[in-house]
């Protein structure tokens, strides 16, 4: 605002006014004819700018498109294609940005498609620029000079030239023969579809991503039998028929010995670690090692402490990988020291070649006990062991089959019962002493490429694959595919972040993640949004940034945004957050809420006072988590418990039982303490769509998706009803992450790559509102672009909502359940006072998720200071375990607080539309 006096023209409140002055009858003096000149200089400058209506904006902005693309592509549908924005320059209107159409990484098809990008700046100019995608087969001819056949191979993809055809040929990419003499094919390879892998040679680069648990592979008592997965084996029971013995069972020995076979020959070359071998030994114990200069040799294998959580040493185990006693280029099969090692009945270890060229499996089957099905009384001998270890033709997977697996326990009477998890560590029972094979039931199940590089599944050595019961044989398997990161990123950021393509590589090898979306904008504009990785690991698929995963507790940040949204529509008030939800007349004194009490205090679970105390819980204190209520529900316990079947379940069912079976967390009153509450954001979801339901006719996913997800632009999220019956090509497919020492699950549903029963997904115990949405990572950018202000893109509320949306409304710090100190939550979002940072995670096993939204540039002052500075970052995976997806985060975040990008560069494009 311009405040002063220059001369006769005084600018007050940045009007302009003449101030009329009484001036001499004489003729004005020389020094004033200075003073007057100058005033009226000073006016003739500022009027232009401030007195005058500025002249109109007639000039469009300047627009430049990206190139023509090419991109190559073998599946007649085509293919998602990225590109940068135009570059745009507008001398009148600086935050310019272009829209185009088809959008980037929209489906091009075959074909030619032209791309239009149009640029509108504020004044109604617009510029417009077109250039072409064309997705095509790949182009690839074969010359003759002067007798020696080469490839013309505009593609650029990688060639592989065979004398054979009898060796791993696609057919789908092959031309056809040159010339019957001489016998030379040439073959290209799809770098997307397939992991890029240079064979020829031993690369570095190469990794593996470990998947399973796929649950029964050979589905016992099916006619015929039947198969989960890829496996070859065609029957349950050990034969002998069609194999090689390739090494025999050893003699007595200590069972921390290994004792490796000669030399075996592999029928097919097979690259490992990106290293070629045709020969390999084995050892009885569960391994596999391609160091043939092993054979014959028997070699000290270690052993690791077992501690109970005092710290003292119940047992020992395998060594975890990587082991320094094994040799490099090693497989263990779910490898353990050598069990019941010499027992006269023992078989050999025996190698299967199955299926027929170019895709055969090589079967290393270790068995346990030749005796394996004696007398009852449960027909299941009580030391039952046989796995394999299968190497694919080709595809270069290992694969680690559990054949038949069953640990039992022997008390004095001479009863057996199955060994559960909480057997692991027990020498005796109260009743009688339990005899425990002593390490039959830990395995190691990985790979070792040498003494400092391994992969193994988080839950070796502790993993215990006992059956629950015997009526039915275990027949699990891990898939071990290798991979090669550089050639499986997919997407656009700007090329200031090229170099970030490798730590988010870096992580995933660390890791073990299948595929992950990150994306990230600086000022309110998204400047990377990229997938990386498998959204299926076999058959391999691509992650692209529109692949859709489980996204968790993050979901409870699109709930938040919907209930304040029914509130900047005027269906809701901001005094409806602070009433109490369960009192008579208000939000939640539904039957269902009411029912629940009244069983909680007949349980006991309640008294009269718990009950008046939840009457005082306002919406705050859910969204704040601090409720005083427990985490989640229990959707299998609601069907227990109120005789409802499950697939028929509902969320206001759920809230009924939880608030039946559950005590509260805290003596205190509502807002004191904070303790997690899926349950507690859950039903400001079930408020949510209760509110939509009156007002617009809308259940809470359709008023997500119309008032929220609709206007910033994210169409294709969808909850997890939806997952099984709707699944398409945008949903990756979901791997379950162990963690801790978590042994293998026997549940359908939390299988590593297995959707489970629809019912389980259905009926989830805490709702989309709390972590049942899918999402890409740009999805969670565009949440946060439209809550920050800076008008790039449309604000989904106005600023007083959005201060009080990040507010906390129970001061900065609180305590939780143990009287700790703990940092307070705002509404529905984790605040990081220390670096006033609002973020949240999600971890639903199977999907994980972060994103973090930065307002200031690093000064820390109490007050939100959106700006240019302002960051914001997402990161999506098809597994779970998020807390080191928040390292990725925060690493990207860093990385983008020295980093400037033009204006024009915007991937959300310059949607600023209400």
């Amino acid at each position: 605002m311009l405040r002063g006096k220059f001369g006769n023209l005084t600018v007050t409140g940045g009007a302009l006014r003449l101030r009329r002055e009484n001036t001499p009858t004489s003729p004005t003096p020389k020094n004033m004819k200075s003073k007057l000149l100058l005033s009226s200089l000073s006016l003739s400058a500022l009027l232009p700018l401030a007195a005058q209506d500025p002249l109109p904006d007639t000039t469009p902005p300047q627009i430049l498109c990206p190139p023509d693309k090419v991109e190559w592509c073998l599946d007649p549908a085509g293919q998602p294609v990225y590109f940068n924005p135009p570059q745009v320059t507008d001398s009148g209107d600086p935050e310019v940005a272009a829209v185009c159409q088809p959008e980037s990484g929209s489906h091009f098809p075959m074909g030619v498609t032209t791309v239009t990008c149009t640029a509108l700046d504020a004044s109604g100019n617009q510029s417009q620029c077109t250039f072409k995608v064309t997705v095509k087969e790949p182009d690839f001819g074969i010359q003759n000079q002067g007798g020696r056949l080469s490839l013309i191979n505009e593609c650029l993809w990688p060639v592989e030239v065979s004398n054979d055809l009898s060796s791993n040929w696609d057919p789908l990419t092959d031309p056809p023969a040159p010339q019957s003499n001489p016998r030379q094919f040439f073959r290209l390879r799809d770098p997307k579809q397939n992991p890029g892998i240079a064979f020829d040679h031993v690369d570095a680069s190469i990794s593996y991503v470990a998947t399973g648990l796929m649950q029964d592979w050979y589905r016992n008592g099916e006619a015929g039998g039947g198969h989960i997965g890829s496996l070859l084996w065609a029957q349950d029971d050990l034969t002998t028929a069609g194999s090689t013995a390739v090494l025999n069972a050893p003699a007595a020995a200590p069972p921390s010995t290994i004792t490796w076979s000669g030399v075996i020959n592999i029928p097919f070359p097979f690259h490992f670690y990106g290293k070629s071998f045709k020969q390999c030994c084995v050892a009885w114990n569960g391994l596999l090692t391609f160091d043939t200069g092993m054979a014959g040799q028997t070699t000290p294998d270690a052993r690791k402490d077992v501690l109970d959580g005092a710290g003292n040493v119940t047992g020992q185990t395998t060594m975890p990988l990587p082991n320094p006693r094994l040799p490099a280029y090693t497989i263990c099969g779910f490898y353990t020291n050598a069990p019941n090692q010499g027992a006269p009945e023992q078989q050999p270890v025996r190698a299967f070649l199955l299926g027929t060229a170019p895709h055969r499996q090589v079967w290393f089957v270790y068995p346990g006990d030749q005796n394996l099905f004696p007398n009852p009384p449960h027909g299941i001998g009580s030391r039952i062991l046989r796995r394999a270890i299968v190497l694919e033709e080709g595809t270069n997977r290992v694969l680690l089959a559990d054949m038949f697996d069953q640990n039992h326990v022997r008390d004095l009477s001479g009863a057996t019962g199955a060994l559960d998890e909480d057997d692991l560590d027990d020498v005796t029972t109260s009743a009688a002493t339990v005899i425990v094979a002593p390490d039959s039931h830990r395995y190691v199940i990985g790979i070792q490429k040498n003494s400092t590089t391994a992969l193994s599944i988080p839950a070796s050595p502790t993993a215990a694959l006992n059956n629950e019961d015997t009526g039915y044989k275990d027949n699990d398997y891990y898939d071990f595919t290798p991979r090669h990161l550089a050639s499986l990123v997919q997407g656009s950021g700007h090329p200031l972040l090229d170099d970030f393509d490798a730590r988010v590589q870096q992580y995933m090898i660390a890791r073990n993640w299948p595929g992950v979306t990150v994306a990230a904008a600086k000022g309110g504009r998204m400047v990377y949004n990229k997938g990386f990785g498998h959204a299926r690991v076999y058959p391999s698929v691509p992650m692209q940034p529109t692949h859709r995963t489980c996204i968790g507790s993050t979901s409870k940040m699109f709930t938040t945004m919907a209930l304040f949204k029914l509130i900047q529509e005027g269906r809701l008030t901001t005094a409806d957050l602070s009433k109490h939800v369960y009192t008579e007349n208000h939000l939640l004194n539904l039957p269902p809420v009411n029912a629940g009490f009244g069983t909680g205090i007949f349980n006991g679970n309640f008294t009269l006072g718990d009950v008046n105390r939840l009457k005082t819980v306002t919406l705050q204190h859910l969204l704040t988590h601090t409720a005083m209520i427990a985490r989640s529900g229990d959707g299998w316990g609601t069907h227990q418990q109120l005789g409802i079947p499950y697939d028929q379940v509902t969320y206001p069912d759920g809230v009924r039982h939880f608030l039946s079976y559950n005590k509260l967390v805290t003596p205190a009153l509502p807002g004191a303490v904070k303790s997690y509450s899926n349950q507690g954001v859950g039903q400001v979801g079930w408020l949510t769509g209760i509110v939509s339901q009156r007002e617009y006719g809308l259940t809470y996913e359709a008023y997500m998706a119309s008032h929220v997800l609709a206007p910033i632009g994210s169409h294709h999220m969808r909850g997890r009803t939806n997952w099984i019956s709707e699944e398409t090509s945008l949903d990756a497919f979901r791997y379950y992450s162990y963690t801790n020492r978590d042994t293998l699950p026997h549940a359908d549903s939390r299988m590593t790559g297995y959707n489970g029963p629809p019912a389980y997904e259905q009926a989830w115990n805490i709702s989309n509102a709390a972590g049942g949405w899918t999402a890409t990572a740009a999805d969670l950018v565009r949440l946060m672009c439209a809550q920050d202000g800076l008008g790039n893109h449309a604000d989904l509320l106005p600023a007083p909502l959005r201060q009080l949306l990040h507010s906390r409304p129970f001061g900065n710090t609180t305590v939780d359940v143990n009287g700790n100190p703990t940092a307070a939550h705002a509404h529905g979002w984790v605040y990081d006072a220390n670096n006033e940072i609002l973020t949240h995670n999600g971890d639903i096993f199977y999907g994980g998720s972060i994103l973090l939204l930065m307002p200031n540039d690093g000064a820390v002052d109490g007050v939100f200071n959106w700006s240019s500075n302002s960051i914001a970052v997402a990161v999506c995976a098809n597994t779970g375990y998020s807390g080191s997806m928040n390292n990725m985060a925060n690493d990207l975040r860093d990385k983008l607080k020295v980093l400037n990008f033009p204006a024009w560069y915007d991937l959300l494009g310059g949607n600023k539309a209400p």
